[in-house]
């Protein structure tokens, strides 16, 4: 069995989310139930325990203005 490996993603619920789901219907038909959304961390294997993970994740997410973005400043990726 393959290690189970994780992501850190945002999902994209407005007028910008729709525009990005339009654009990968077009270009990926064959994948109509995947979600429009940001990649903050790219997938990779955990180095702990799932547990400890979220609550790491509970911990830094719950401040406020702790994640500032720019379009100006991003640039794409590719998986």
């Amino acid at each position: 069995m393959q290690n189970p490996r994780y992501a850190l993603v945002a999902y994209l619920k407005n007028s910008l989310g729709e525009f990005v789901e339009s654009i990968r219907r077009e270009l990926h038909p064959d994948l109509p139930h995947l979600a429009a959304h940001l990649t903050i961390l790219p997938p990779r294997p955990l180095c702990g325990t799932e547990s400890s993970a979220l609550q790491l994740l509970q911990q830094v997410w719950g401040r406020p203005s702790l994640l500032k973005f720019s379009w100006a400043t991003s640039k794409p990726s590719s998986p």
